[in-house]
């Protein structure tokens, strides 16, 4: 039996145009609205003007302009219970892998398997909102030492 399509709204933040185009075909193949942006500033702007709401932001943490943990924290003051997947190829030359697993419960490392990225975009979008009890599970990683 086939599964039913993906509902809700994604804004999809990464800077390659390349692994940016993928994941927004994927997603959007499986149902999900995506909203692509290319760097921080461009996600807050497309936030700000999208009519209806946004259900999960995946989002680089390294990028230029805005990294992914201001982008969290900008977002987050407007929308407290937005959910956020953060990804990163660079985030454990940064981070220890003990800070990562501690402050970040929706992290995933680049590169990822697809199907690894599919189930962690479904349990999110799938998990009761958090609210701001919850908020730290979705909080920005802390900023590097």
């Amino acid at each position: 039996m086939a599964e039913a399509p993906a509902r809700g709204t994604i804004l999809l933040v990464e800077d390659e145009e390349g692994v940016r185009a993928v994941l927004t075909e994927l997603l959007g193949g499986l149902g999900y609205t995506v909203l692509p942006a290319g760097n921080g500033v461009e996600a807050v702007s497309i936030a700000s003007s999208h009519a209806g709401g946004i259900d999960l932001v995946v989002t680089d943490m390294v990028m230029p302009e805005m990294s992914g943990q201001e982008l969290g924290r900008t977002l987050a003051q407007k929308w407290p219970d937005l959910r956020i997947l953060y990804m990163s190829a660079f985030a454990s030359n940064i981070y220890s892998p003990s800070a990562l697993a501690n402050a970040l419960a929706d992290f995933i490392s680049k590169p990822f398997d697809l199907e690894v990225f599919i189930d962690k975009v479904r349990a999110l979008m799938d998990a009761p909102p958090r609210g701001r009890a919850g908020a730290s599970a979705s909080a920005p990683p802390p900023e590097p030492a």
